[in-house]
């Protein structure tokens, strides 16, 4: 067989080759579509899977809500509003608030259109516990006044409890004290010093005094002073006014 023959045969294998290839192509691609196709399923399926389980758990949370605003509306009278949240799968559970349902207030202002006694009316209210202000301060417009006090000797202790403004009249040597000043906070007082010029009286260690000189008080008339006491619990004395007279015609 020549050189010839010989290349004309191979290229005719290849050729023959060829052919079964090209024939070949489309069912390979097929098969490929079907795989990716496949995937895309499993993916799309997944996705909705997941939305659904989304889309539950929704549902149960709208649920807790409409139960929690059914408590509002009908919670028996003298029970509790309870908060209902899901469980996340179809159970909810609940605490109790601290509101009381509308058919409870119904029934209070019923009561009371009917003349019922529903509320006590407390004249002499006391506070429990610390009252919470908020970091806010409150101010008050009056001051309350004990009975006027009188000493003639030894040591006369104000106290911050029995009064915003207090008399003392003196009649012989003494000294002075405070107590019951809230501790950690700023309070004052008014103390009208009567006669306290003629007589020796003696402050506490440590209390200030306006250019840091003990005042000079009036023998026989009246002194008004105020007394402050800071945070870390140090008095301040000033005057405010000195023999406290009314105006002569």
């Amino acid at each position: 067989m020549s050189t010839c023959d010989k290349e004309n045969g191979f290229a005719a294998k290849l050729n023959s080759v060829y052919g079964w290839l090209t024939e070949l192509m489309p069912s390979l691609s097929a098969l490929l579509g079907i795989v990716d196709s496949k995937d895309e399923i499993i993916a799309a399926a997944d996705e909705a899977t997941e939305a659904s389980s989304e889309a539950q758990l929704r549902v149960w949370e709208a649920q807790a809500k409409m139960l929690t605003a059914d408590s509002y509306a009908n919670e028996l009278s003298g029970v509790l509003v309870k908060i209902y949240s899901s469980n996340g799968d179809g159970t909810f559970s609940s605490v109790d608030s601290d509101e009381y349902s509308a058919l409870h207030w119904a029934g209070v202002l019923e009561t009371l259109g009917t003349g019922g006694t529903v509320l006590e009316l407390d004249l002499a209210p006391k506070l429990g516990g610390a009252l919470d202000c908020n970091l806010k301060t409150i101010n008050k417009s009056a001051v309350r006044q004990i009975i006027d006090a009188s000493v003639s000797a030894g040591t006369h202790t104000f106290d911050y409890a029995n009064g915003d403004m207090q008399q003392l009249t003196v009649t012989g040597n003494m000294a002075i004290a405070f107590s019951g000043f809230p501790a950690g906070q700023v309070s004052a007082f008014i103390i009208d010093a009567v006669n306290w010029g003629s007589y020796t009286v003696t402050h506490p260690v440590g209390m200030l005094f306006g250019n840091g000189e003990a005042p000079i008080y009036t023998s026989a008339g009246t002194d008004r002073l105020l007394v402050t006491c800071d945070k870390d619990g140090i008095f301040t004395l000033s005057v405010t006014e000195q023999n406290i007279k009314a105006v002569v015609a």
